[in-house]
Formats: C-alpha cells, structure tokens, sequence
C-alpha cells in the first residue's frame, strides 16, 4: 500500500561534517514481496510490555519518570505533519529504567510517538532500538503489540536495533523521522529514514487525531523505579550549545493541512532541572533549521 495524498519530501541533506544519515534496516533485500518484517515476541516480551505501557506521558504523574521537551503553545493551528532529524545515543538504563529521544503528536486522548529508546525492560537489552508507541481509541502499546499500526516497507521493523550511534564529541548519527496525514482517507502516516514504514489507520483513532493534530513535543524522557537513581539522556552530560556534543532534534517543522509550513511557536519544559537540560534554539540556518538540544547525566 502507498499514501495517496502526501506531498513528496525532499532527501535530507547535510554537510557529513556535521552529521551522518542513518541507514536502517533488514541486511540483504528485506522481505519477499507481499510480506513485512516484524519482530519475534515471546509471552515474556507481552508482559514485560504491558507493564512497560503504563509510564507513557507526563500526564501519568507516576513520580518515576522525566522529561525535557521543547512543546507547541496549544492554539488555533491544526498540523497535518510533524518532522524532524534527530541524532541517535546510547545512554546507559538497567533494569526497569529507560531512556527515549522521541517525537509525539497529540490531539485530545491520542497521541503517537516516534523516535529511539533504550530500555531493558521491554526489549530485553540495553540497546537503542526504533520504536513507536500508539495511544489512541483503543490501542495503547509499542511497536506492533496491539491492533493499530500497520506496516507497508518491507526493510525496517520496528523494534530493530540501531547499530550506529552518535560518539559524543565526534559525528554524530542522525536518522530522519516525520509523522504525517493523509488527507484523502485521516490515516497517520510514519516516515523513517525518507521510508514511508506504514500507518496508523483512521478508524483506530479515538475523537482527537481522526482529525488533525493540536499539540506537538521533541525531546528526551527517562524513567527509572521510585527511590532509585535516573538513568542518563542524551548524550549523557549537561548541555554545551554544540551538536558534536548535545544530543538533538533538528529541523523541526510543522505543515498546515494545505500544505504550508507552520513556524511553531514553542516552550521548553524540563520536570527535572538537576538533572537534564534541554534548549530551544531557534532557527540555527539552512543545515540546523530549528534547533532542539536536551540531555543530562541523571543520577540522585
């Protein structure tokens, strides 16, 4: 299947001085025709997302997780897409902690994510690994765990691992992400690497994005248990204002449902001060766009 309405994107291109695209997918040509990957799960990966799906947003209030986010002023816009380049680390999480860089659009209950996160708990490894998590109508879990999202591309499942991580200090590595609709027929499309991976169909929506988004967010989030140490995000160190150093989000944009892009207009918000940061910085030119940079050590 293929989107019948969404306007064609242009490659990502960046100087390699400043970041390499990330190349994801299955090794060799993917799967045979008319099949698309999708991650083996076992009775204890159900469970250990059950739980896992609980501690999604800052609305839980759980007391066990923590953001720092660059987030839209909620108005009269309404986006039919949200994009962004964001680099890809490897912080350190064991046991039940996670650490995400992630996108989310939302429009009244729904929300979908995107983006990468390391989390043991769920994925049974302290790797990073492409997820998705889906909150609308019916459907709340990650990846494809539930009935909701579904996959067209034959080359990347979701749920993979990410080989190449960005070295703090040298080039980073920078993968492409966009979450956009068709206007021809609401479903919610999910782009990763320039690849339309597949889509979260309308009629799994609940009141809020059947229609368009209200709210978009870009940053980190971390979890770890009550009474226990926060795991790094990020890059794993206090921002310095330099993107061979900070973890990331680049060229965040909006569109209008006419196609238009939309300048949004932002906030940051950070619910742990001690120990993350995150900044927005703005237009930063033609390679950077508008520049998001978040990240901190963790710790008591």
């Amino acid at each position: 299947m293929k989107p019948t309405s969404l306007p064609k994107r242009s490659r990502d291109q960046v100087s390699s001085n400043v970041s390499k695209p990330l190349h994801i997918g299955l090794k060799g040509r993917g799967c045979p025709v008319g099949t698309v990957p999708i991650r083996r799960t076992t009775k204890e990966d159900l469970i250990r997302e059950k739980l896992a799906s609980k501690i999604m947003t800052p609305a839980d209030d759980t007391g066990g997780a923590d953001y720092a986010i660059v987030e839209t002023i909620d108005g009269p816009n309404k986006y039919s897409e949200a994009s962004a380049v964001l680099s890809v680390y490897q912080p350190d999480a064991v046991g039940k902690q996670y650490s995400a860089g992630r996108m989310m659009i939302q429009n009244g209950p729904d929300s979908l994510q995107v983006g990468w996160r390391v989390d043991p708990f769920l994925f049974g490894d302290a790797r990073p690994r492409l997820f998705i998590y889906t909150n609308a109508g019916q459907s709340h879990c990650f990846n494809t765990n539930c009935p909701g999202f579904v996959i067209v591309d034959t080359e990347i499942p979701l749920g993979q691992v990410i080989e190449k991580v960005s070295i703090r200090g040298g080039t980073s590595v920078a993968m492409e992400i966009y979450i956009l609709q068709d206007l021809a027929n609401g479903n919610w499309w999910l782009g990763v690497a320039n690849t339309n991976l597949g889509f979260w169909p309308k009629r799994i929506l609940g009141g809020g994005l059947a229609n368009l988004a209200s709210h978009a967010e870009w940053g980190g989030e971390v979890f770890s248990p009550p009474g226990t140490p926060k795991p790094a995000m990020g890059g794993g160190h206090f921002l310095i204002e330099d993107t061979r150093y900070d973890a990331y989000f680049r060229n965040i944009a909006l569109k209008s449902p006419s196609g238009g892009d939309i300048n949004p207009q932002t906030y940051v918000f950070t619910s742990n001060r001690k120990l993350y940061e995150v900044k927005d910085e703005g237009y930063q030119g033609a390679h950077f766009g508008h520049l998001v940079l978040y990240g901190g050590p963790g710790g008591s």
